[in-house]
């Protein structure tokens, strides 16, 4: 490491412990309770072995959260619908109003005074040199890396996967959507082992590819190309290759880990 670098690295580490102390001092920076309570705001009803993945916590830590926060009356755990043996984290009526509560202070934005000694072309110029920072990483530091991401960013983004999954399949052929369910089944296997482990790029990467794949056999219902099909599958399929799942394992079938009717939300509107 040249002198250079070194003093980069510290002006780095200053910037990030004095944004920290910001952002917990205009409470914008959520406790562990407050990002669970975040979380189940978003999306209510989830096992607890998910919360940990997404918190990046070992089962114990998240274990003995889980315990303080219902002995609290924030959440309460409820047995799942179709299977007694597992446990769902439902948020209280005391716990929700708590969420919302965090949300209207997370809402109150103060970034801008933090960064108030840039001009906007610099706070842009800035931006861009922190991304070829991190694309100058080798591969391996950039896999352990994806564990920075913010929970909540990449929930959001599994979210808006699952509520774009379904768009525009209710208009087509009952025929041409049993074709697609068929090809898009080793697609689904693969993206199902390494979804809760992508950071909100791959997944908006993955979510592109897929749309580009949707619109091609709804442009193509009437003669759809077997060639062109199977090329597209086979880039799915490449791409899912450069997605591994840290430890391994076989896949656990698509969708599992979510609650109870998640992968349904997408296709059937909400009632109000």
């Amino acid at each position: 490491m040249s002198s250079f670098t070194d003093e980069l690295m510290k002006q780095l580490r200053f910037i990030s412990d004095a944004g920290n102390a910001f952002m917990k001092q205009n409470k914008q920076r959520l406790t562990g309770q407050q990002r669970v309570l975040a979380i189940l705001k978003m999306e209510d009803g989830m096992k607890q072995s998910f919360l940990a993945e997404l918190l990046d916590l070992r089962p114990s830590s998240i274990a003995e959260l889980v315990k303080k926060m219902e002995a609290a009356g924030d959440i309460v755990r409820l047995e799942d619908e179709t299977d007694k043996r597992i446990k769902r984290i439902h948020l209280t009526d005391q716990g929700r109003e708590k969420a919302e509560k965090n949300a209207s202070l997370k809402e109150a934005n103060h970034s801008e005074a933090f960064f108030a000694g840039l001009t906007e072309a610099e706070q842009q110029a800035f931006h861009t040199s922190l991304e070829k920072v991190a694309e100058g990483w080798d591969a391996d530091f950039k896999e352990s890396a994806k564990r920075f991401t913010d929970p909540m960013d990449r929930f959001q983004k599994i979210q808006e996967f699952r509520d774009s999954f379904f768009e525009g399949f209710e208009n087509m052929d009952p025929e041409v959507l049993k074709k697609m369910r068929k090809m898009e089944r080793p697609f689904h296997n693969r993206f199902a082992d390494n979804l809760q482990k992508m950071s909100p790029e791959d997944i908006e990467k993955i979510q592109s590819m897929r749309e580009s794949f949707m619109n091609y056999l709804s442009d193509h219902q009437d003669d759809m190309d077997p060639d062109k099909i199977r090329e597209m599958q086979e880039e799915m399929a490449h791409a899912m290759r450069d997605f591994h799942r840290d430890g391994g394992g076989r896949p656990r079938g698509f969708g599992r880990e979510f609650p109870h009717g998640f992968w349904r939300r997408g296709n059937k509107p909400e009632n109000d």
